[in-house]
């Protein structure tokens, strides 16, 4: 009696070091459960999931719009195209969100995220363009920044009291190389040539106050012709001034 209780001792002894279920090695010790691919309850692929790649994204930018125009500055162009660019396509942005100064509206078309139309100056002066925030939403409903104001320059009117005179007002010289003394209001640039009318025979090149210049004739009346210009592109009439050589 005393032997089977200490075989059954024995036996309850070994059963709690070693297992039996499906979790043990081939020796029979239990094996730690493996972790490694614990999710939290989580599987791969759920919404949630840190891995799963579902995450919403929240778009949070606002569009931005610039003001541009073709037309340099300052501009004798009696009618200025001007181009609105938003970052994206918007919506509701209509002639009506456009607050000008100095011009008026006229041809306003475009969708999306570019708009066109034109400007014709009310006179001589400064043109702007303003479009405030809020005009135009992107298609998550966000509203658009305020553009940075557009302002241009008109001016259709020449350079005025043009003139110049070789070597200073001689009558006489014995020298092909002449210098040239000008004189005009207004104007930054000036076009010199020995062909009347000045269509051809010279460059545009800055204004200066004197210059040496070759004349055409030698041994007869020689005449010098000059063109004045002002940054906006207009231009004086063709003068000119002669001298005997």
């Amino acid at each position: 009696m005393m032997l089977q209780l200490g075989i059954l001792l024995f036996a309850v002894s070994c059963s709690s070091e070693f297992g039996t279920d499906s979790t043990t090695n081939t020796r029979g010790r239990i094996t730690p459960p493996d972790t490694s691919t614990e999710t939290n309850g989580l599987n791969e692929g759920d919404e949630d999931s840190p891995n799963s790649g579902g995450e919403t994204q929240y778009e949070t930018f606002q569009p931005n719009v610039q003001i541009t125009s073709t037309s340099s500055n300052p501009t004798n162009n009696g009618l200025i195209d001007v181009t609105v660019t938003f970052s994206e396509s918007v919506s509701e942005f209509t002639e009506a969100d456009l607050k000008v100064t100095g011009g008026i509206i006229s041809g306003f078309t475009g969708t999306g995220s570019t708009y066109n139309f034109n400007l014709t100056p009310t006179g001589v002066g400064n043109l702007t363009v303003n479009i405030e925030p809020g005009v135009a939403k992107d298609s998550d409903g966000h509203s658009n920044i305020g553009a940075r104001q557009f302002s241009i320059d008109f001016d259709n009117i020449p350079p005025d009291s043009p003139s110049f005179s070789i070597a200073n007002d001689a009558s006489y010289t014995n020298s092909s190389i002449v210098n040239l003394t000008m004189a005009v209001n207004d104007a930054t640039q000036m076009y010199i040539t020995n062909t009347p009318g000045c269509p051809s025979g010279g460059s545009w090149e800055p204004l200066t106050e004197t210059k040496s210049w070759a004349m055409s004739q030698i041994n007869a009346a020689a005449t010098v012709y000059i063109v004045f210009r002002d940054d906006a592109g207009n231009v004086t009439p063709c003068i000119s001034d002669s001298i005997i050589h």
